[in-house]
């Protein structure tokens, strides 16, 4: 099945999902069934691109870093393209697409200007898949109701714990459960510093190592004051819940203004501070909240080491389901766009070769056994 992408965004995410396209091209025809091509790329400063007959992902990333200035336009070579130079609005609303691919900049202003985007998407039939936060968080039941109406789909494993399979675990490994909280560690930079200071760095030398590492940001807002793991808690009670909360309801407390006293409390009773984002999902209501606290030992999200997310599940059928992984990464964020791409198109699924054989010997040794 051949089908066209319009990608919105081509920082770190939208070159590591880029990467992983042009990588696994023959896994996705041979195993999947799927023929993807990219036909436009829009970008917030070196502009936008168009090629209805698709553009080559190899070239394209090979130039780009090479001169990761330069503007995207010419790096199509002679190409022309039609409109000469398109708006953003333009191709979403006119271009010739299957999938909308959103991966621009989370913002907390209601989640504009993706939301926008991806509402005409949906409108026009089109698919979305997203690792944008924010119009999931502020307007999931809105784009939901969408994708029903107009027969489209919208799929966003990668809003939360990027790659590491949040909503393929619940919506379909606990299918006929009811999920009924849920308490998760969410943002890597803040597990980062937290660790750093219970070993007993100020709070200003744990944020300068984790920019050193490359986990926090120049303006770290987002993930100290505990923005990024509400929108993230957000998403997982709407998803579940199919209802929105308001995201002023949520209980929110960061990390840069933490009770100095907890660090404390940690060590004297063999602790580690988390920033923990919990959800009690009820039928009428949910509360939300984030915010550090100690945890003991015998806690499944004690033991998270650096950088990585946990997330934990409480259920009415097998009881706690626990999942951990990667919370960020280009290659990471980019391989859940990937998982989203698959599963738009639940075509032939084939055991690659290896396994089939490894399944084969399994059965022969067996009926050997026996």
């Amino acid at each position: 099945m051949k089908f066209k992408i319009l990608l919105l965004g081509f920082g770190n995410v939208g070159k590591g999902f880029c990467r992983l396209l042009s990588e696994k091209r023959k896994i996705l025809k041979e195993n999947y069934g799927i023929d993807p091509s990219v036909v436009g790329i829009c970008t917030r400063t070196r502009g936008n691109v168009y090629d209805p007959g698709g553009i080559d992902l190899t070239i394209f990333l090979n130039r780009t870093e090479r001169t990761p200035l330069i503007p995207l336009k010419e790096m199509l070579g002679s190409k022309v393209m039609i409109p000469e130079d398109p708006s953003v609005e333009e191709l979403v609303s006119k271009a010739d697409y299957d999938v909308l691919a959103e991966c621009t900049l989370t913002s907390l202003d209601g989640g504009e200007p993706a939301y926008g985007w991806m509402k005409k998407a949906l409108e026009r039939g089109r698919s979305v898949i997203t690792t944008n936060k924010g119009p999931i968080a502020f307007h999931y039941p809105e784009l939901h109701e969408l994708e029903l109406k107009h027969g489209s789909r919208l799929l966003f494993e990668g809003t939360v714990m990027a790659g590491t399979p949040v909503f393929a675990t619940f919506l379909q490994g606990l299918s006929g459960s009811r999920i009924q909280s849920f308490e998760g560690v969410l943002n890597g930079t803040c597990n980062y510093i937290l660790e750093l200071m219970q070993q007993g760095k100020g709070y200003g030398d744990a944020l300068e190592k984790a920019r050193e590492a490359g986990y926090a940001e120049a303006d770290p807002a987002m993930d100290v004051e505990g923005y990024d793991s509400a929108l993230k808690a957000l998403i997982l009670s709407n998803v579940l819940t199919k209802k929105s909360v308001p995201f002023e309801k949520i209980e929110l407390q960061g990390i840069r203004a933490m009770d100095p006293g907890l660090i404390e409390q940690a060590r004297s009773g063999k602790g580690k501070i988390r920033l923990v984002a919990r959800g009690r999902l009820g039928d009428n209501n949910s509360d939300i909240s984030v915010k550090p606290e100690v945890l003991l030992p015998e806690h499944p999200l004690y033991n998270l080491p650096g950088a990585m997310n946990g997330l934990v599940f409480n259920t009415d059928t097998v009881g706690q389901v626990y999942i951990s992984g990667k919370g960020a990464g280009s290659r990471e964020t980019g391989f859940a766009l990937l998982s989203d791409l698959i599963a738009l198109f639940p075509g032939k699924r084939h055991f690659h070769p290896s396994v089939s054989v490894h399944k084969e010997q399994l059965i022969s040794r067996r009926a050997h056994l026996c």
